[in-house]
């Protein structure tokens, strides 16, 4: 019985001996898993540090930005102003000197239509005149025609005469 005994107290003692082992080991694993995490926890708060500072200087150079922003957009509202005044002036004239070239183009249709008319009737009026110097060629022609006949006749009456008073 004492050496049932005596190997059942160096069972235990191996047994405590290797649970003493691996408590050290684990012990050793939580320890390096505590310093990793403490690690891991540092890193953290310093990406973290680090991310604040990214936010910080991120939102100075919004601010910056947006009054960079303001200062252009309000310098260029105030050019492209100046600008669009000036177009408009531009314009304006523009215009003007359109409503003039259409006065002066409604002015130049008036008098084109008045001398179409002044055409048709110079035309009316030379229409006018052929014709009546047609008639005065034929009232000559007529006229000749009928001095000729007479002319003819009287030659034929007066040669009539002279040979009856040759015969007599």
């Amino acid at each position: 019985e004492r050496d049932d005994l005596l190997q059942l107290c160096s069972a235990l003692q191996s047994t405590l001996a290797r649970f003493h082992g691996q408590e050290m080991e684990g012990q050793v694993r939580i320890r390096r898993a505590l310093d990793a995490a403490q690690r891991a926890n540092q890193a953290k708060a310093q990406a973290e540090k680090s991310q604040r500072g990214l936010i910080e200087q991120v939102e100075k150079l919004k601010v910056s930005h947006r009054e960079e922003l303001s200062h252009l957009q309000e310098k260029y509202e105030s050019q492209l102003q100046g600008s669009v005044q000036e177009k408009q002036t531009e314009v304006a004239s523009l215009h003007e000197e359109l409503t003039k070239s259409h006065e002066a183009v409604e002015s130049l249709k008036q008098q084109l239509e008045q001398s179409y008319k002044e055409i048709e009737h110079e035309k009316k009026k030379l229409a006018g005149v052929e014709t009546k110097r047609k008639q005065v060629i034929w009232v000559a022609v007529t006229v000749s025609l009928i001095v000729i006949c007479l002319m003819t006749g009287i030659q034929s009456f007066a040669q009539a005469a002279v040979e009856s008073r040759r015969c007599t």
